[in-house]
């Protein structure tokens, strides 16, 4: 039988940065989490690591080359809930996951969360949306990540909500699909940029790229920064329209012609 204990650091690449080395396969993800301390750097193997997982203490976790989270089907690979928190992830796929919101992660808690280096691939969520990734409140800093194949009523890829402040930084979209917004869904006062990021073959029946709503106290704020859009339709509103604008972008012409509402201060330079 495989030991799946975690175990104090061994050599890797990654060796003198890491509390703790995580092998792949069985609930060593799961035990490391549990005993971690606050703060702790948990260093996963290259191969599979359970998801399903709660991180209720601020942590990071580093995967080697080709380390994989798989969720379980019946929720999200990882969870975040208590606010205040401080999570961060870096070289890691998140797989598999399946849950009403944030298939691949969801992020209920409103602290800061960080992204770097990581791959969301074929999650799904249902009603409340965000395939790869659901954040509401907080702040959200998500660099050089992929989003590919993920699902999601809202959001295919991402969903973002409630007043939450987000940042993507050489970031990929492909392959999404979503009913409200293919790749990304922003609502309720967020405030997001996207900072040189590609955006293509992602599908929506509202939005094929890219759906912009919110409330008539919160409307959703979303930036665009030398950006790659390849994909036809970006819908903003038009019933509580948000504020969009785009700098430096290849955008799809329309962007500037159709699905728009200028009532939602549209800006494309």
């Amino acid at each position: 039988m495989t030991d799946t204990t975690p175990t104090p650091m061994a050599a890797s690449p990654k060796a003198s940065a890491c509390d703790v080395q995580v092998p792949s396969g069985g609930a060593g993800l799961a035990e490391a989490v549990a005993k971690a301390t606050t703060g702790a750097r948990l260093c996963l193997a290259a191969g599979e690591h359970r998801g399903g997982l709660l991180l209720d203490k601020s942590v990071t976790l580093v995967g080697d080359s080709g380390a994989v989270v798989v969720g379980s089907g019946r929720g999200p690979v990882l969870r975040v809930d208590d606010d205040g928190l401080a999570v961060r992830l870096e070289g890691l796929t998140l797989r598999g996951g399946v849950s009403d919101a944030g298939g691949g992660f969801a992020i209920f808690g409103r602290g800061k969360v960080t992204i770097d280096n990581c791959t969301f691939s074929r999650n799904k969520a249902g009603m409340a949306g965000g395939g790869g990734l659901y954040a509401r409140g907080g702040l959200l800093v998500v660099e050089n990540t992929t989003f590919d194949g993920n699902e999601g009523r809202q959001g295919g890829a991402v969903f973002l909500d409630q007043a939450l402040k987000a940042e993507f930084k050489r970031c990929t979209f492909a392959h999404n699909r979503g009913e409200v917004g293919g790749a990304l869904r922003a609502s309720e006062g967020v405030e997001v940029a996207l900072k040189a990021c590609t955006l293509a073959d992602n599908t929506g029946g509202d939005g094929a790229a890219v759906k912009v709503s919110g409330t008539k106290s919160r409307k959703a704020t979303v930036a665009f920064d030398h950006c790659q859009v390849a994909d036809g339709a970006l819908v903003n509103g038009p019933e509580i329209p948000g504020n969009v604008s785009a700098r430096g972008c290849t955008l799809p012409a329309s962007w500037k012609t159709a699905g728009l509402d200028d009532r939602g201060g549209n800006s494309f330079k």
